[in-house]
């Protein structure tokens, strides 16, 4: 038998059986498998049962398993001449489209043995070689006529093929492509991961040979960099040795536990879901492809499950609330052990709740009654079905603690029911503590209702796959840029890189960028603006979510979560870009890009950005560069603190103009405010509702200014205004708004003509005609100024002509309108107008606009100070705000200048010396500076704020006696203090000598028993 099989479990020696080493288990396995297998190759019946199981195997990876075809048709494909003396093992041949230039025909195929296996893939190969874009176009496929189509063949059996060393048809296992499948974890992308992956695998760029015995190999090598080849050279020959690899192992050993428990559920094992994630709690979710979603939990045994299809929907909501309250029953078991007590069966069965959703009311019901169906039994496994409808749902907008207690008596009955088949002699005492622990946790969830102009788009509507791979292939292109101008490699910091960098690197980007695009059809700019709408409008989603949750009792878990995300600007501004680019190229090619191409596109675009905003900060002495070029030419260019560099000193604050700044610190302290906990407020409008019925929509009156309770300095300012620029800002919110609104209760990407809109918000507001003309004048981009303001894709703030301020692209005789471009340039100009300013480039402010709304600023920068005065008078400190030389000179305090506020903390034995700014934001590294500017040049309140704690340092207790104060038990400390309302930048100045802290930190400042240091405190944002 040892002869036979080769390698053995085991050897029988003097009447004793000796087991192998446990470790050479697999390989004996495997070879036993192999032995046997071939013996089995003549046999039709084995040889179609791999064949179907394979089939169902690659279709249910896929996602096609609707068209999978049943026996009878496999065997008709499969028909094909031999020569060897196995049967044939052709499964079917079938064609996935992920975007309209990227096509993947797909063959399967089997084996028992290696010539049958080489027969079948042979045979699968020659099918697939037969398929061209356009045969598929005549087939009725929707798919343009320059797409490419990759060809893989999926196999299956005991054997396995050495990877191939050429670009071409990709031989892939089965199983290979499960386990590939399995370790994406990216549910939001879904399979084009995998799609990404195959894409690279056959077209190999830049590889002349690839050696490698394993495409699990190949597949962490790609995975870990996003690519096979990083470099911008040519024929490379890339080997992989086999590294011994333990990730499967350590990635079977966490899910043993959930594995377990979908055992003893009866559910198929981990690897059979589309998409499987446990995060570092050890919760399990699982989708299947028909978007069926199972939370698993270990301890104790728990699944919930529901389905993200219809109930909800057909109500209007988002599916992803599905995901969202069965994650909080889920956190209410975990948090809660009495809960977690009560739904754990004798014997540690796993017990699965299924979440259903219905659009039928109960019969019967009325508003003070509100219920949901239950049952319970055990006839596969013990469940607790709930179903939930419409009334509860509103239940839960209008009083989620009220909804959540329902949904615990549902739970408990359900539970009762169950002892029948689990008896428990303490149930009654486990009952108790179960309905006593769910009384007292936070609601599972909660649901918002509130009128708005544009519907929220569900989770997941945006499609482009931005990835690892496409911003990999970004900095291959680059590297491919680098290498074709002959740049050498190179090490260099300080001036010698932004030399390079303004030089080459810069100019090879921007060339290349501009090439991305050259062969675009001249409707290329339709796919990228419904891309870019789609983004906006999932950022919009995202943020409202965020904002939201920042007040709900989980708010800490989702701050930590979205702390560790991108800037939620990441997800627009390169695709904002990208399309303005679009307009100023006016590319005239023939390819009409699906989403794969603008997703490459857009990466590019980000990292054009990243560069050119590095290069930027630089020349402006935030920060020193670096910019290092590999071999291949692959290129990084960063940031730096200017201390990196060899010998270098950092510049004092008196280098004002150049005084280097930590952005990267800046940038994070600033997510951290913005993304605050939050008290609920209880605002939100109420809005009478019940789901699944139509509503008629109900166009909102026009609101001009002068209707609204603002303060008079904002009405001047808006009359001057009108008067300089024909229109105010009642004409710009009649275009936006009626831009908005266009397509009633949607947000689809639409084309109108001029003068479709002038008269549509001309109506609405009863403005007239040409301040509505005037007002599109300023809302319509221009791509001849585009074009000749040149591609400083960095500058946010100082550009004439942007899509966030522009939003309208015209497009042959019509205007393009996005809705959720809209949206976000809505924004901008209330962020912009409650700062006292318009989103305008300078030059295109008359001077008496700019100092009416900078006399309107003085009105917002004093409500500022009113608020810190009123967190004195809260920790009841004496304070005195706006002291005047003269006053102060009453009590013996020479002071030069004003102090916006002082405190008295005689505790502490402190003087706060505090002055109160309200600074314009700033994006681009030139506006940074510029804000920067003044703290330290231009209006110089730094140096100001530090002149006056001087002087009251000589005479604190003149101030003392001023605020009058209690005698203090030391010697006074007098400590200066810029109060901001958002973090600024200038707080991380490189030796700041002065402290910042926002207001909604003040009152944690004051009240801390030590003594701040100069910079930004942190007291509230961590």
């Amino acid at each position: 038998m040892a002869v036979a099989l080769g390698k053995v479990l085991a050897v029988e020696c003097g009447g004793l059986i000796r087991p192998i080493p446990a470790c050479l288990v697999l390989d004996a396995l495997a070879a036993s498998t192999g032995v046997l297998a071939s013996e089995a190759a003549a046999d039709a019946a084995s040889v179609t049962a791999l064949r179907v199981r394979t089939v169902h195997r690659a279709a249910a990876i896929f996602g096609i398993s609707h068209q999978i075809p049943q026996d009878d048709a496999l065997d008709r494909a499969s028909q094909s001449d031999t020569s060897s003396g196995s049967l044939p093992g052709v499964g079917s041949v079938t064609v996935a489209l992920p975007g309209r230039r990227h096509a993947f025909a797909i063959g399967v195929a089997s084996g028992l043995d290696r010539d049958g296996l080489v027969t079948a893939i042979n045979a699968a190969e020659s099918m697939l070689s037969d398929i061209t874009a356009e045969q598929l176009i005549e087939a009725g496929a929707v798919i343009d006529e320059t797409a490419v189509v990759r060809r893989v063949v999926i196999y299956g059996g005991p054997l396995r093929e050495r990877p191939p060393e050429t670009p071409g048809v990709v031989h892939l296992h089965v199983e290979d492509l499960a386990s590939i499948s399995f370790e994406v974890q990216q549910p939001e992308l879904g399979f084009d991961l995998v799609y990404q992956f195959l894409d690279e695998l056959t077209t190999m760029p830049g590889i002349a040979e690839l050696a490698s015995l394993d495409y699990m190999d190949i597949w962490r090598h790609w995975k870990s960099l996003g690519v096979l080849n990083p470099t911008g050279e040519h024929d490379v020959v890339l080997a992989l040795a086999g590294v011994s690899d333990d990730t499967a192992w350590q990635r079977a050993a966490k899910w043993e536990p959930i594995e377990s428990v979908l055992t003893a559920a009866s559910l198929p094992p981990v690897s059979a879901w589309y998409v499987a994630e446990l995060d570092d709690r050890g919760h399990a979710t699982l989708y299947t492809h028909e978007c069926d979603l199972v939370h698993v939990l270990a301890e104790p045994p728990l699944l919930i499950t529901t389905s993200l299809t219809g109930g909800l929907a057909d109500l209007g909501l988002d599916p992803a609330f599905c995901l969202g309250l069965t994650d909080g029953l889920l956190l209410t078991c975990t948090n809660y052990p009495d809960v977690a007590s009560g739904l754990t069966l004798q014997g540690d069965v796993p017990l699965l709740i299924h979440m259903d959703f219905t659009v039928t009311r109960p019969s019967g019901a009325d508003d003070d009654h509100v219920g949901i169906g239950f049952q319970a039994g055990a006839e596969l496994r013990p469940f607790v079905g709930l179903l939930i409808g419409p009334d509860w749902l509103e239940l839960l907008a209008e009083n989620p603690k009220a909804a959540h207690s329902v949904l615990g008596q549902a739970l408990v009955h359900s539970l009762d029911r169950l002892q029948e088949q689990y008896p428990n002699a303490d149930w009654e005492t486990t009952r108790a503590k179960f309905i006593a622990a769910w009384e007292g946790a936070p609601p599972v969830a909660m649901l918002h209702f509130a009128e708005a102009p544009l519907p929220v788009p569900f989770k997941g509507a945006e499609t482009l796959p931005r990835s690892q791979a496409t911003k990999a292939r970004a900095h291959r292109t680059l590297a491919a840029a680098i290498q074709e101008d002959g740049m050498a490699p190179c090490r260099l910091l300080g001036p010698p890189a932004q030399e390079a960098c303004q030089t080459q690197i810069l100019p090879a980007t921007t060339r290349t960028l501009k090439q991305l695009v050259a062969d675009w059809a001249p409707d290329a700019i339709l796919s990228v603006v419904e891309h870019h709408n789609a983004a906006q409008g999932e950022r919009a989603r995202a943020v409202g979510e965020i904002e939201r949750a920042l007040a709900a009792p989980w708010g800490a878990h989702w701050r930590s979560q979205a702390l560790a995300k991108p800037d939620a600007s990441e997800r627009t501004h390169p695709l904002e870009f990208l399309l303005e680019l679009l307009l100023a190229e006016r590319p005239q090619g023939s390819i009409a890009p699906d989403r794969f191409d603008v997703a490459e596109a857009t990466a590019f675009a980000h990292l054009a950005i990243q560069i050119g905003r590095a290069l930027e900060g630089a020349d402006r002495g935030m920060h020193s560069l670096a910019v290092w070029v590999q071999n291949g030419g692959i290129t990084h260019v960063v940031a730096v603190s200017e201390s990196d560099e060899p010998g270098a000193q950092p510049e004092q604050i008196e280098c004002r103009s150049r005084a280097p700044v930590n952005v990267g610190a800046y940038l994070a302290a600033d997510m951290a405010h913005r993304l605050r906990l939050r008290d609920a407020d209880g605002e939100e409008p109420s809005v009478d509702l019940r789901l699944g019925e139509q509503y008629p929509r109900q166009t909102s009156a026009f609101i001009p200014l002068t209707s609204l309770d603002g303060p008079g300095s904002l009405d001047k300012a808006n009359r001057i205004m009108l008067e300089a620029c024909g229109t105010g800002l009642d004409g710009i919110t009649a275009v936006l708004g009626s831009a908005l609104c266009w397509t009633p209760g949607g947000d689809p990407v639409v084309l109108v003509s001029r003068a479709e809109l002038r008269d549509t918000a001309q109506t609405w507001s009863a403005l007239p005609a040409n301040q509505i003309e005037a007002a599109l004048d300023r809302l319509i981009i221009d791509p001849d100024q585009v074009s000749r303001e040149g591609a400083r894709y960095w500058e946010q703030d100082r550009r004439r002509h942007r899509l966030l301020t522009r939003p309208l692209i015209p497009y042959n005789d019509r205007l393009i309108i996005m809705p959720w471009q809209i949206h976000a340039t809505q924004g901008v100009y209330l962020r912009y107008i409650s700062e006292g300013r318009l989103p305008w480039h300078p030059s295109e402010i008359p001077e008496q606009v700019r100092n009416a709304f900078n006399t309107y600023r003085r009105v917002v920068n004093r409500d500022v100070e009113r608020v810190a005065a009123q967190v004195a008078a809260d920790l009841q400190m004496p304070h005195k705000a706006n002291i005047h030389e003269n006053e102060a000179a009453e009590f013996g305090l020479h002071l030069p200048g004003e102090v916006d506020l002082l405190i008295a903390d005689a505790d502490r034995s402190r003087i706060w010396v505090c002055e109160v700014k309200d600074v314009s934001a700033g994006f681009s590294p030139r506006t940074i500076r510029s804000r920067i500017g003044k703290f330290l040049d231009d209006e110089d309140y730094i140096g100001k704020l530090m002149a006056r704690t001087t002087a009251i340092e000589e005479s604190p207790d003149a101030a003392a006696r001023l605020l009058a104060a209690p005698a203090a038990p030391n010697t006074w400390r007098v400590i200066s203090l810029m109060v901001t309302r958002n973090v600024e930048v200038a707080a991380f100045l490189d030796d700041v000598p002065v402290t910042f802290t926002v207001v909604d930190d003040l009152a944690a400042t004051l009240r801390s028993d030590s003594d701040p240091k100069p910079g930004h405190t942190p007291v509230g944002s961590c």
